[in-house]
């Protein structure tokens, strides 16, 4: 689980570009962009419920897909260039399995061209998942450089769960970066960053937020309280509950579903922009 550049805690607050045209289905779908230090980083946000919502989920894939063709334009990708998808995340817990089961819905080629058997119409797409190293006994970042070295794309998609810091962006937000990411940044257990500086390669980062620490669904609610009421006491509800949820993350009832859900609009997004 990750957390792109605190990105999600300044979403209120950021100076973005509101796109239109292409990209954008004003009242269904945004899409905004933010460019800092050379980088792109792209808010596709919901207004509804994606869950048992067909519609929403294919114009989703579409925005996705918009995205990801912008950024592989930017760093010059062509359907000649191999583009490595890497499911970050551990399969066996739901909320963490976004990247795994992204994987599932790609529509991979990579071995078809290795065979001589170019797929007309298709670009060039492998996937890998990482896993964790509580799992594999090793770092994501070591898995993904060493077949980074073996097989050099000339770019990853690394998909990953997010942590939000605000409940109201729990399932409503898919945010794309090629800042890269960092595995278990959004739960206070960083590792080593995949990105470009650390692979040699570009890294567009896809996720979503999808669990939350208690304590930050506690700071986004009692914003209405003063200060002085809540911080009365040692031993009150709000100083309690700061010590006692401190490392308590919470998820959606319905995360099965969401996690599918997503994982398909994303990997279909991913087919679209790599396959065109």
């Amino acid at each position: 689980m990750s957390e792109f550049c605190e990105l999600i805690s300044d979403y209120e607050s950021m100076s973005a570009a509101r796109l239109s045209g292409e990209f954008s289905a004003e009242g269904v779908i945004s899409v905004d962009r933010r460019e800092d230090e050379g980088f792109s980083t792209y808010f596709v946000t919901l207004s509804d419920d994606i869950n048992y919502n067909p519609e929403l989920k294919a114009e989703l894939a579409d925005k996705v897909a918009r995205v990801l063709r912008a950024l592989l334009r930017k760093h010059g990708v062509t359907k000649r260039d191999l583009v490595m998808t890497v499911g970050v995340g551990n399969e066996g817990m739901t909320a963490d399995a976004l990247g795994a089961k992204t994987l599932r819905y790609l529509d991979i080629t990579e071995h078809l061209y290795a065979a001589k058997l170019k797929p007309r119409g298709k670009g060039r797409l492998s996937g890998v998942a990482s896993g964790v190293s509580g799992v594999t006994g090793l770092e994501s970042y070591e898995i993904v450089r060493g077949v980074t070295d073996r097989v050099a794309p000339k770019l990853i998609i690394a998909v990953d769960t997010l942590a939000a810091r605000q409940a109201s962006r729990l399932k409503r937000v898919v945010q794309i970066t090629d800042r890269g990411l960092v595995p278990g940044s959004g739960v206070s257990n960083a590792r080593a960053p995949l990105n470009e500086l650390s692979l040699g390669v570009p890294v567009v980062a896809v996720g979503v937020p999808l669990v939350i620490y208690a304590r930050n669904i506690l700071l986004e609610y009692s914003a209405g309280y003063r200060l002085s009421d809540l911080a009365a006491g040692k031993n009150n509800a709000y100083n309690r509950s700061q010590r006692e949820l401190e490392d308590l993350v919470v998820t959606l009832k319905e995360i099965d579903v969401a996690v599918e859900d997503f994982a398909e609009a994303v990997g279909r997004g991913i087919n679209s922009a790599v396959h065109g």
